[in-house]
């Protein structure tokens, strides 16, 4: 892996300075938010500048993913890992990551067990498993994923955006799991007040009664 290319030398502090700014979206670090809060503004004029000067002129100094895309650039594919990636990797404890994702997420089929029109998509949880998110299988999934994000919850859809060309025909699986597969995070780091509240608003909403359709 040591000889892979590494990421453009432009894009390295601004890999840093993302990971920060998204922790601070989730109320993370204070103190050191506060600290950080002039150099952030100078990153986001000065990482503006940079992508305005380069536009149209060869390789992106990013992937599309790092502004929240959902493109495959495969020009980034064999792209070595940025270091606060890797230093993160080497930090954090694999077993506390899967340990706790899998108590978030059993907590969350707990809640939702026996509530009308959904079920989780998978039965049970295998040992072993470490959880991304918590995928749930909804009857009817518009008016509970709009009542969901009205409330704030952050829920989003399983492939809420297909390939081109993926339609009922190519498969339907795809497509219906597409349309009705709500997931839910569960993340190591949710704190008790979080997942609490986030279950109780799932679950609000989930027991509101619908309309025939």
């Amino acid at each position: 892996m040591s000889s892979w290319p590494r990421p453009a030398a432009a894009s390295r502090p601004r890999l840093l300075l993302s990971t920060l700014e998204e922790a601070f979206a989730y109320r993370r670090l204070p103190l050191l938010k506060a600290l950080c809060g002039l150099p952030l503004r100078a990153k986001s004029l000065l990482w503006n500048r940079i992508k305005a000067r380069h536009a149209g002129a060869g390789a992106a100094l990013a992937p599309d993913s790092s502004d929240g895309g959902f493109g495959f650039d495969p020009a980034w594919l064999n792209k070595r890992s940025s270091y606060c990636a890797r230093l993160l990797l080497k930090l954090v404890s694999r077993e506390r990551m899967a340990a706790l994702r899998r108590r978030h997420y059993q907590r969350i089929a707990a809640a939702v067990a026996g509530l009308p029109g959904c079920r989780p998509l998978f039965a049970e949880l295998p040992d072993g498993v470490c959880p991304w998110v918590f995928p749930l299988l909804v009857d009817d999934p518009e008016p509970v994923f709009d009542a969901l994000k009205r409330a704030a919850v952050p829920v989003i859809r399983f492939g809420e955006y297909l390939w081109p060309g993926v339609d009922a025909t190519v498969c339907p699986v795809s497509v219906d799991l597409s349309r009705r597969v709500l997931q839910f995070p569960c993340h190591q780091e949710l704190r008790e007040t979080e997942l609490a509240w986030m279950i109780a608003q799932i679950t609000s909403v989930l027991r509101q009664p619908r309309k025939p359709t």
